[in-house]
């Protein structure tokens, strides 16, 4: 890509991580985020965030990591990043389970 001028962008990444989770991949699309948009200086948004997120259903360990990131990012949690948290913990014990994630990092 780089041969033909062309630049890797947030959108590309974003599309990228949106296929990953739609076969199930979602951890390895936090690691593409991780390990490639951040070491090209390129910054995630809410958007992709929240991509990632859905994948994580069930997963309080991942979706908490995920959260942490963003605001590590400087990427504030917007309220479709908090649904997406309150899915991932699912209606059963969501309300123990949030407080959980709050105390993890503020």
């Amino acid at each position: 890509m780089k041969s033909n001028g062309t630049e890797p962008n947030v959108f590309m990444y974003s599309s990228l991580a949106d296929s990953l989770c739609k076969y199930g991949r979602s951890s390895e699309a936090m690691d593409l985020v991780d390990k490639w948009m951040k070491l090209q200086g390129l910054q995630p948004n809410a958007g992709l965030y929240r991509k990632i997120g859905s994948g994580f259903y069930g997963n309080l360990q991942n979706a908490a990591h995920l959260i942490n990131e963003m605001v590590i990012d400087g990427c504030i949690p917007e309220e479709g990043a908090w649904c997406m948290l309150l899915g991932v913990f699912g209606i059963k014990e969501w309300s123990k389970k949030l407080l959980y994630c709050f105390k993890l990092r503020w």
